[in-house]
């Protein structure tokens, strides 16, 4: 179904003081995912307040405006057509934006250099697949669940097995081992992961320097910052860094 999913364009927006959405009505569909501050869309006559880590699918031919200012606002924005597919999403929050802010960048990349225009559309179906609404996988237990969406919302402090157990009231073996029952992983690796996720994301959508990502990451010593970063990525921040260094980025 995803074959119908074709790219138009896209591009990073950075907006420079206050700002707010054009009205308009355009003929394909566009995804909006907020990196840093809030944008206020209406469409159509309903309301969107997004804040960081939300994504918006606006669907062509629907008038949409800013219905209030925004300052100093930065998001992705992809438009794209799909024929008779559509995807039943309006407005959600990613919990994990990692994994979308990579393959926005490397959209990002192959737009600005690439010899070969079906990459373009391979990368706008990753996205679209990847906040796809996946109904037919089985419901995590709620108690590991809620333990995933605590890790990931302290992703900016230094997690650790037994903190968890304890905050929890688990034995480490016992989740450890039903962590590696649903995630396929231990519960060190998990956190790990999930650390390392959030310093990419970081690293991918913040002009801060390392040093201070380092210290937004939780990281009170700049060298274990690196040492950890290294060892799980097998390359260096900055390499990372340049690695997805070329992307369209509009400030109007």
């Amino acid at each position: 179904m995803f074959e119908e999913i074709k790219w138009i364009s896209s591009g990073k927006f950075v907006s420079r003081g206050e700002w707010i959405h054009p009205d308009r009505i355009i003929d394909s569909y566009e995804i909006i995912f907020v990196i840093k501050g809030t944008v206020y869309i209406d469409e159509n006559g309903t309301k969107h307040k997004l804040e960081k880590n939300d994504i918006l699918l606006l669907e062509p031919h629907l008038r949409h405006f800013g219905y209030k200012t925004s300052e100093n606002t930065s998001f992705y924005w992809l438009h794209y057509s799909a024929n008779n597919f559509k995807l039943e999403l309006k407005h959600t929050h990613i919990e994990k934006p990692y994994n979308l802010s990579l393959l926005f960048s490397q959209l990002l990349h192959y737009r600005a250099d690439t010899l070969f225009p079906e990459t373009l559309d391979y990368i706008t179906r990753l996205i679209v697949s990847e906040i796809y609404p996946d109904d037919t996988q089985p419901k995590e237990s709620r108690m590991i669940n809620n333990i995933a969406q605590w890790i990931n919302a302290n992703s900016d402090t230094i997690i650790r097995a037994s903190n968890i157990a304890k905050h929890f009231g688990y034995n480490v073996d016992y989740l450890s081992r039903l962590f590696k029952k649903h995630y396929k992983k231990s519960l060190k690796e998990y956190i790990d992961e999930t650390k390392i996720e959030y310093i990419k994301n970081q690293l991918l959508n913040s002009n801060a320097s390392l040093k201070e990502i380092a210290a937004a990451c939780g990281f009170s010593e700049y060298k274990y910052f690196l040492k950890f970063f290294t060892y799980h990525e097998k390359m260096t921040p900055t390499e990372f860094c340049n690695t997805y260094s070329k992307s369209h980025i509009n400030n109007r």
